[in-house]
């Protein structure tokens, strides 16, 4: 008798288990909206696109323009870091007159929560200056942030060709200097 009433308890349990399972997959489900995630990705990868093209696109001759439009996609902490690394090796990029041009070839969000990505993007540079000219193939890991509804450039970490110039926080700028 009492092994029925416990087989009865417990299957009880476990349908009640099973429903409550269901009810907050479905509660889940019907709370993220598919076009409200389509917009997020679409803007997610247009600010990472649009940071890798700005960052690889430069005139060492013109510093404050390429500070310009790199600034406004990144966090203040990146800025900063930015900043760190653009007096570390500007004046040796504007004394062999540096240009660059980058295009995006790709771009694919990694991951993504609420408030935060990790973009990866891959594309090519065609460097210019009075000693060197050649064209590199960058991948880049972005990550952003939301900063008051604005989805941002925390930092990025440059895995591909050259390979050498982060902006994770290290304040460092090129690897080994």
């Amino acid at each position: 008798m009492w092994f029925v009433a416990l087989v009865t308890l417990a299957g009880l349990v476990l349908v009640a288990s099973v429903g409550a399972v269901v009810w907050l997959a479905q509660k889940d489900a019907a709370s993220a909206s598919p076009a409200h995630d389509a917009d997020v990705r679409g803007e997610l990868i247009g600010v990472a696109e649009q940071y890798f093209v700005e960052a690889n696109t430069y005139d060492f001759t013109n510093v404050p323009d390429y500070k310009a439009r790199v600034h406004p996609l990144m966090t203040e902490q990146n800025r900063k870091t930015f900043d760190s690394t653009m007096q570390q090796i500007a004046g040796g990029f504007a004394e062999i007159e540096a240009r660059a041009k980058g295009t995006v070839r790709q771009a694919a969000i990694e991951t993504m929560d609420g408030d935060s990505a990790m973009v990866m993007v891959t594309g090519d540079a065609q460097f210019d200056s009075t000693r060197v000219k050649r064209t590199y193939f960058p991948r880049w890991e972005i990550a952003l942030i939301q900063v008051d509804g604005e989805w941002l450039v925390d930092s990025h970490t440059e895995l591909g060709d050259s390979g050498i110039f982060s902006t994770s926080g290290s304040g460092t700028g090129l690897a080994g200097q």
